[in-house]
């Protein structure tokens, strides 16, 4: 178990320890596995050296009623058994219409580093039979020529920083090839704004899941992906090295926006990313500045209580506490369930929170966001909140949860509190195509009807719907009753 200090004058805050759980959609082929589970075709959902976790789409047996019963957890490929043993099952929920149940290994464990192995070699077997040709069969003409100048930019690009360079030497002119790199920026954001447009127009007439989607997605990441490989937002976002996309990091790099890349091009690569991502950074002011405003409405009378789940990097708090003085006192709990963006934040947070003491109090938990939204043990000791916010949380989650997390945080909230939630837009230009088809990143993209939606289990709340700066996230606010 790991221990973080409660910034507070002396209390402890605990954060418990819990094997690193692995995505199973990360790996391609998972379709090819027949897994089993009580003789019932399941799915695996994600697993650790622990246990694992599976997902049964019928919905239709009584997973409640086997709870601490021991079961048998079969993994077949093809006509190979690759795992037959015991799980005793520890837990299960209903989520979206499924049944997710969490099993704990008993005795022999899967070899899960072979079965990826296997896995993997089953899949690179079959797309073996899916030339590219076949793809690109698929893939609308319109989106082919659009990939086509989209590459066409980037070399032009290219072309122009090394016909400037080649005419310097290296490090005597290594500032005046940084002047030329920003002589051409804004040209090609401009030519980039309009392609992304383009993209946006063509890929939203795609039916979602369906075989031309598919092979369009596929083929921009054999074609155009790996030309934006080289700018690290990029490249972070579709490598997933925490296994999931828009981790702390990538946050960090919206925040920095600074330059970054190996070459110039890489650097402007890097810049179309921040582009597309300056909507995190525009829904990090507003939140903000509504901690502002939350601190000098209720920071005199008493501490003003604030909660972030999903807290990432923590930026809009480092903002608020980089100020020369606090117009009030606070407590902040910022909740997340990567460990590595708790240190990370707890470690920018801790001279800015002793410099301000003992006005400003700093808690840190971590824990899954499923458990905090259905009352676990961090959402246990949130109540009588002034201000609650989740920016980046509600894209991944189906209408049902995220109304379900909405009315859980609004009964948290103290009388005239706010709860403030953002989402990615089902606007003209979104987010949409860079995001889902360049960086495999997925999200759901809502509009201004399904965003109201979400607080309809809310009683007497007054809800009011807003666009940040881009028009490209929606910014829901809550208000409880005073």
């Amino acid at each position: 178990m790991a221990r973080y200090e409660t910034l507070s004058g002396g209390r402890g805050g605990q954060i418990f320890f819990r094997p690193k759980r692995r995505n199973a959609d990360a790996r391609p082929g998972e379709d090819l596995l027949e897994v089993t589970l009580s003789g019932q075709p399941v799915r695996i959902n994600d697993y650790s050296l622990s246990g694992i976790s599976v997902i049964d789409p019928s919905s239709r047996f009584d997973w409640q009623g086997q709870i601490g019963r021991v079961a048998e957890l079969s993994i077949r490929l093809t006509e190979d058994t690759l795992f037959a043993g015991n799980v005793r099952l520890v837990r299960t929920q209903e989520l979206s219409g499924v049944s997710l149940i969490g099993c704990a290994f008993e005795g022999d464990m899967p070899d899960l580093s072979a079965i990826a192995i296997q896995q993997a070699q089953a899949h690179l077997e079959r797309m073996t039979t899916r030339t590219p040709s076949l793809v690109s069969a698929q893939v609308p003409m319109a989106y082919r020529a659009l990939c086509s100048d989209v590459l066409q930019l980037l070399n032009w690009h290219r072309q122009q920083v090394e016909t400037f360079h080649r005419q310097f030497d290296d490090e005597a002119e290594e500032e005046a090839l940084e002047t030329a790199c920003q002589v051409i920026e804004q040209p090609v954001l401009e030519e980039w704004r309009q392609l992304w447009q383009r993209g946006e127009d063509i890929v939203r007439g795609l039916q979602p899941d369906s075989a031309a989607f598919d092979a369009t997605k596929r083929y921009t990441e054999q074609v155009l992906t790996p030309a934006f490989m080289g700018g690290p937002i990029w490249e972070r976002s579709f490598s997933k090295p925490l296994d999931y996309p828009g981790d702390f990091e990538v946050m960090k790099m919206v925040y920095d926006w600074a330059r970054k890349g190996a070459t110039p091009t890489d650097r402007m690569v890097h810049r179309i990313g921040l582009e597309v991502a300056e909507c995190i950074a525009t829904r990090m002011v507003l939140v903000q500045q509504a901690i502002a405003a939350t601190i000098a409405e209720h920071g005199n009378a008493g501490p003003a209580r604030i909660t972030s789940l999903g807290c990432g990097p923590a930026k809009e708090v480092e903002n608020v506490l980089s100020a020369s003085r606090m117009s009030g006192s606070a407590v902040f709990t910022l909740i997340d369930q990567d460990l590595d963006a708790l240190d990370d934040t707890f470690t920018r947070l801790t001279p800015k929170v002793r410099r301000l003491s003992p006005h400003v109090q700093l808690e840190l938990l971590h824990e899954s966001f499923l458990r905090v939204v259905r009352g676990g043990m961090a959402g246990q000791s949130i109540k009588g909140q002034h201000l609650i916010y989740t920016v980046g949380l509600v894209d991944y989650l189906s209408a049902s949860m995220a109304r379900s997390m909405v009315f859980r945080l609004y009964k948290k909230l103290a009388p005239g509190g706010l709860l403030i939630v953002g989402n990615m837009a089902d606007s003209k230009l979104s987010n949409f195509w860079p995001m889902e088809f360049i960086a495999d990143w997925r999200v759901k993209y809502r509009s201004r009807e399904e965003m109201t939606d979400m607080a309809v289990l809310c009683p007497n709340a007054s809800v009011e719907v807003r666009r940040e700066q881009t028009g490209r996230v929606w910014m829901l606010y809550v208000r409880k009753p005073a």
